[in-house]
């Protein structure tokens, strides 16, 4: 898509260098040969300007695409006990750092509607977590990342941990892309099937803003995305937090 809409911006350079040739004919005058060719050479080294254009941007095209298949390659390497069954709590109150956040371990309860309770230990940030911004104006978009079905304390449970960016279009003056990795746990319920508790912990990769234009093309380059150590780290990280909670 941003290929064929990067080569169609080149045609129409190319289209509006044609009307500015610094000679203009009219039907029945003579032209001379120096104008002609001052025209050709005016088109000639204007359509080499935009061949350069195509190639700086397939060039970015295909730096990107690289970027992000290498994040994916290293995604699908990072969970070596993603078929194991997470459950490996620590005590009440105990903190550790994860992708450098600190979380506390704390202790909730769970009472089903005929009076049983469980016991939900969940690893919370110690502060407040800077949360991409929500609203009518955002999209989101996944661009690596790993959902797969385990075994949570026993439980059926889900977990989707992925590097996501969001798009902010709600502001008339710029378009703001906010970088993410969101990692999502899902528990059912052991006797009727139906969601027990689902929670979700993210980590903050930055974000990169856009001035808005009537071209609608903003294009993200490699260098504006979240080192793929940073991104790892945060993966990670979301992965940890719930390898350290229990329900019991």
């Amino acid at each position: 898509m941003i290929q064929r809409v990067s080569l169609a911006a080149a045609l129409f350079l190319s289209t509006a260098a044609a009307a500015q040739v610094p000679h203009q004919f009219e039907a029945g005058t003579a032209a001379k040969a120096s104008e002609v060719n001052a025209n050709f050479d005016y088109l000639a080294q204007a359509q080499a300007a935009s061949d350069d254009q195509v190639s700086a941007l397939s060039t970015e095209v295909s730096d990107l695409q690289s970027h992000l298949g290498e994040l994916q390659e290293r995604v699908d390497q990072l969970f070596p006990e993603y078929d194991g069954h997470l459950c490996a709590s620590i005590d009440i109150g105990a903190q550790d750092t994860y992708a450098g956040v600190r979380f506390i371990s704390s202790a909730f309860t769970l009472m089903d509607i005929d009076g049983t309770q469980n016991r939900l230990q969940l690893m919370v940030p110690l502060a407040p977590q800077p949360q991409p911004e929500v609203s009518q104006g955002v999209i989101s978009a996944d661009f690596a990342g790993s959902s797969k079905h385990l075994k949570f304390c026993q439980h059926t449970a889900r977990l989707d941990n992925v590097f996501r960016v969001a798009y902010d279009l709600s502001d008339a003056e710029q378009v703001t892309a906010h970088f993410y990795t969101e990692a999502r746990l899902t528990v059912t319920h052991p006797e009727h099937g139906n969601i027990w508790f689902s929670n979700e912990v993210r980590f903050d990769l930055g974000q990169v803003s856009f001035s808005r234009d009537d071209s609608g093309d903003y294009q993200l380059q490699p260098e504006q995305l979240p080192s793929l150590e940073a991104i790892e780290a945060a993966l990670l990280g979301g992965y940890q937090v719930y390898f350290h909670s229990s329900l019991r």
